[in-house]
């Protein structure tokens, strides 16, 4: 009894498993590459003196703050498991929504607290690597709202996309 007790839950195991297997599949539509919404022109001044908190997509282990001076951009992490606060801060620039492209060109340090408008914001995430692109979408200082777009250049099907929106921290 018990070796076909076990024979059964190894079975229930297997199928399971691969029924896992079938569903997880990216569906064909995913596989398609994503049109790149059109940016918002703005400038840089209205970034500066705000700090932006990310509601979405919210991650509930982990609060986000961007805050922007005239040449860097910081952005401040929580982790609620540990209460502890990090920040990062990276060069960046604006870029016009004509010129945002996803190729692996180096970061322009030329541009870094030059560029006062654009749809764009391209930062430096790690030294010597290609700058990280968030694509202004929608920006409606009076209602204190920013919403970003990120394509993940390095993959073509699309997967590390993400819409995100950003509100005025209080």
């Amino acid at each position: 009894m018990q070796k076909i007790t076990f024979i059964f839950i190894i079975a229930l195991l297997g199928i399971g498993y691969s029924r896992a297997q079938f569903v997880l599949q990216p569906d064909e539509d995913d596989l398609k590459p994503r049109e790149i919404p059109s940016g918002q022109n703005i400038n840089k001044s209205q970034l500066i003196g705000t700090d932006w908190r990310r509601t979405e997509p919210y991650y509930g282990d982990t609060e986000k703050i961007m805050r922007f001076t005239k040449d860097t951009l910081y952005i401040f992490y929580y982790q609620y498991n540990t209460k502890e606060w990090s920040v990062s801060k990276y060069p960046y620039y604006l870029i016009t929504d004509e010129s945002y492209t996803y190729d692996e060109s180096d970061f322009d340090y030329s541009k870094v607290g030059k560029i006062e408008n654009g749809a764009c914001i391209v930062f430096e995430v790690w030294k010597d690597r290609y700058p990280e692109y968030y694509k202004i979408i929608e920006f409606d200082k009076n209602k204190k709202v920013m919403r970003l777009f990120r394509k993940r250049r390095w993959n073509e099907l699309g997967i590390g996309d993400a819409y995100m929106k950003y509100v005025e921290n209080q």
